[in-house]
């Protein structure tokens, strides 16, 4: 609960207890567990390398264990980590291997997880008309389980492929149901993420005025959960948006 709110410092301090019962008790599934929510943790915060010595140690754990479910949550865990870094090759082999465990398992949750994963891969080089398909069938695997953290991801993924084609109107929609998403569900760093891609597509149409009200609520979340690298990000998109707001206020 404490994660998925942003109170990141609360849910380290609740790890690293769960760590020492656990290694106290040899329980060796149970820190794997709190590995992979480390993992998720430090990618949270956008601590790429500590996220990927976490995953790592808890893939090696759930290999060894043969369990399929948290090896696969490792694995994806490890994709995102090195996408972050922008090393693509390494995030591509990741959700590759996710996609190859569950082949034939009808495990919709993982596999529409692998799917948006190559999805992304996609996007990132632009090639957006391979990336659509990918982000809409992992929206179908989500919706079909119930999923709405995930359909808020393909959403956005789908909101960012249209803007980057220059198709706004579309994006904003996809943004929309994003946000309101990831708000129902009380995932505040999706919600500014969602936020900045609304603010993005404005700023895109020549509305600045419009895109600084956006950016302004999501850096606030960005600050309050301790996300420094996106908080630069969004203030800077911001202060662009206020050149361009001068701009236009010094033309008319």
């Amino acid at each position: 609960m404490h994660q998925s709110q942003g109170d990141y410092a609360n849910a380290s301090k609740l790890y690293a207890e769960a760590m020492r019962i656990f290694t106290d008790a040899a329980d060796t599934e149970g820190r794997a567990d709190t590995l992979e929510r480390l993992g998720q943790l430090h990618l949270f915060q956008g601590n790429y390398e500590d996220a990927v010595v976490s995953y790592s140690d808890a893939l090696e754990i759930f290999t060894s264990i043969d369990d399929i479910g948290m090896k696969a949550a490792a694995l994806y865990g490890l994709a995102q980590a090195y996408k972050s870094q922008s090393k693509y090759s390494e995030a591509a082999t990741f959700y590759s291997e996710l996609l190859k465990i569950n082949t034939g398992t009808n495990d919709s949750y993982w596999i529409a997880k692998g799917l948006y994963g190559m999805a992304e891969m996609h996007r990132v080089r632009q090639e957006y008309s391979q990336a659509v398909p990918l982000y809409t069938d992992a929206l179908r695997n989500w919706t079909d389980v119930g999923d709405r953290q995930g359909r808020a991801s393909a959403l956005w993924g789908l909101a960012e492929v249209h803007r980057g084609q220059g198709y706004y109107d579309q994006a904003f929609t996809f943004y929309s149901d994003a946000l309101q998403l990831y708000t129902d569900i009380g995932d505040n760093r999706g919600r500014a993420f969602a936020l900045v891609g609304l603010a993005d597509v404005r700023n895109d149409q020549g509305r600045p005025k419009d895109a600084i009200d956006l950016y302004e609520p999501a850096l606030r979340v960005y600050e309050e959960i301790g996300d420094t690298g996106s908080a630069v990000y969004a203030s800077a998109r911001a202060a662009n948006a206020r050149q361009q707001l001068e701009l236009v206020e010094k033309s008319a």
